[in-house]
């Protein structure tokens, strides 16, 4: 039977598997704008990893809700044979164009 590791063992743990995530995260996305916050406050790679997997739920959960209302207002547009409003870029209310 395995023997339970204890807390300060997993703390250790996680804190480097963390450093080394967020070491890695920063090599390979280093234009994104978590990449460069963390660049300036290295200190805060604790928790990135968590930011990061969160970061990554949030855009998918956008996704899964942004494709099916592109391919409902698709459907409207060839249905009704009209282009929809909200495609208008926002400038052009304040332009007149």
């Amino acid at each position: 039977m395995l023997s339970p590791i204890s807390v300060e063992t997993l703390i250790g743990i996680y804190l480097v598997l963390a450093f080394f995530f967020t070491a890695l995260f920063v090599r390979f996305s280093g234009q994104s704008a978590l990449a460069k916050s963390v660049r300036r406050h290295f200190y805060v790679f604790p928790i990135i990893p968590l930011i990061a997997i969160s970061a990554l739920l949030l855009k998918m959960a956008w996704y899964m809700f942004i494709y099916p209302v592109r391919l409902l207002r698709f459907l409207f547009e060839k249905l009704s044979g009209k282009k929809t409003l909200r495609k208008r870029k926002y400038y052009a209310f304040f332009s007149g164009r």
